[in-house]
């Protein structure tokens, strides 16, 4: 579960990338984001890096392409220069930073945000790991359902739906 936090932009970030929710913790933990004081959050990496992060999230707004920034550029201060302090993020900056205008003549993505990425992914193959389970638990299921209502549609005293009914049974076995 997340961390308490009374910074309202940064619930608003929560709502609008579900995904993030889920990753707040482990960026805490590894220290990419910390929190400075009661709802003064810094992101300790580049500022290129969290507009890459968030820019590659979905949003649950489908109406806001440009007013995602927003709650972001207000939840997050940035690490300074000499790491001791931190600095406000610019209104505008992190749009222009992941626009095709500001990542024109830059890699795919930086260095930071591919240790970002490096961070997070055994979180991600864990949950894919869950998702592929849970597919392979409901279609289990459902084989097992279909099994038993050919038994209770079969007339066991009729020795042909007797062999029809092993033959659709069989048939869930090869496939």
């Amino acid at each position: 579960m997340a961390a308490e936090t009374d910074n309202a932009y940064l619930r608003r970030c929560f709502d609008l990338f579900p995904a993030f929710f889920g990753e707040f913790d482990i960026l805490l933990e590894s220290e990419v984001i910390t929190m400075e004081s009661s709802g003064c959050y810094v992101w300790n990496y580049s500022k290129t890096s969290l507009a890459e992060y968030f820019g590659g999230l979905n949003t649950s707004d489908t109406n806001s392409k440009n007013r995602k920034w927003n709650p972001i550029e207000c939840a997050f201060y940035l690490r300074g220069e000499k790491g001791g302090s931190y600095e406000e993020i610019e209104k505008g900056s992190l749009r222009h930073l992941y626009s095709s205008n500001g990542r024109i003549f830059k890699d795919d993505i930086s260095l930071d945000t591919e240790k970002i990425f490096d961070i997070l992914a055994p979180y991600h193959k864990r949950l894919d790991d869950e998702k592929k389970e849970r597919a392979e638990q409901e279609k289990n299921n459902h084989i097992l359902g279909e099994i038993k209502n050919i038994i209770a549609k079969t007339d066991e005293k009729k020795s042909d739906d007797v062999k029809e009914a092993l033959r659709k049974i069989k048939n869930y076995f090869s496939e």
